[in-house]
């Protein structure tokens, strides 16, 4: 196997917990890898941190003079994934997150095993702002086929988060990048379940990434009324873009998945009730259902949703 066929791409922005991530790629047990770090044109002192690790870590730092995160965070994680020169695997991990010291020699080896697989995946562990332990998020199988991948993230059977991902280059750029969408919410769902299509999501069973959750997570910004609308909208972008890839290929399993989204969406405006008000809700619910055809299945769906969610209580 090449050397350092794997890059690890930090879309940088915030410095909290940056040295602490950094040290993580820097107690690696394999150093089969090289890390670009994009910064966003971040207003903290980020380079100061990044060069603490000179002769730590094999990396390359660049600084854009243009913050693109904030406008499209999908042109963000693009441009900074275009800084990886000969590397055939990409790992797009972020600034505040840890990997365990044996990550990447698991990666290796699996790819060993495995070497036709376009998409790895790492189980993950939530921890806080101290890096201590608050929970499992749920386990993937093994193997896990396009379709199950996706029935089991709109069910909500499966969470998973960016970092936790590692795709072949060439495959990725062959199936046009991140699929973009508002805010990139669902941007990463989308996009593993194109590149699943490559022989299915790997799970890597002997190592985990920390995922933290410190309170200055974007995707934790939840009671912002506008922001709260642009994610809903982008669930219904999500939406009928999943409708439409699955439709190509089978009417009838199109139909049931469009079922499956009602519920989910349901439950997602449910959510965000406080925040939102009936009206909008109402709205979004109509801009859902728009050109689904559901009919009147969407009065059997609601009626569900009402056991599903007293028996949820």
């Amino acid at each position: 196997m090449k050397d350092k066929e794997l890059a690890i791409i930090i879309p940088a922005y915030k410095r909290d917990f940056l040295e602490e991530t950094l040290e993580s790629l820097s107690e690696q047990t394999d150093k089969r890898f090289r890390v670009y770090i994009g910064d966003d044109n971040s207003p903290f002192n980020l380079e100061e941190v990044v060069e603490r690790f000179k002769g730590r870590i094999d990396y390359t730092y660049k600084k854009f003079k243009e913050n693109l995160g904030g406008e499209s965070l999908v042109a963000q994680w693009h441009r900074c994934i275009k800084l990886a020169e000969r590397e055939k695997w990409i790992w797009l991990f972020s600034d505040d997150d840890i990997m365990e010291k044996n990550c990447v020699e698991a990666f290796y080896k699996e790819l060993l095993a495995n070497n036709k697989i376009k998409l790895f995946h790492f189980d993950v562990k939530i921890v806080d702002k101290d890096n201590k332990f608050l929970n499992k998020a749920q386990e993937f199988p093994e193997k896990l086929s396009p379709s199950e991948f996706i029935k089991g993230k709109i069910s909500g059977n499966l969470s998973s988060f960016v970092v936790e991902y590692i795709f072949e280059k060439e495959f990725f750029w062959n199936n046009g990048g991140f699929v973009n969408f508002d805010l990139a919410w669902n941007s990463d769902d989308a996009t593993w379940y194109q590149l699943s299509k490559g022989g299915g999501v790997h799970t890597i069973k002997c190592a985990n990434v920390h995922w933290r959750s410190s309170g200055v997570n974007i995707s934790r910004i939840s009671k912002d009324s506008l922001i709260v609308q642009r994610k809903l909208n982008a669930d219904i972008e999500f939406s009928d873009w999943l409708v439409t890839d699955i439709k190509s290929t089978s009417k009838l399993k199109s139909f049931v998945i469009s079922l499956r989204l009602y519920l989910w969406y349901l439950i997602r405006l449910n959510s965000f009730k406080d925040v939102i008000g009936s009206d909008i809700m109402h709205h979004l619910e109509n801009e859902f259902i728009k050109n689904k055809k559901l009919g009147l299945f969407k009065y059997f769906i609601k009626k569900y949703y009402h056991v599903y969610k007293v028996q949820r209580i």
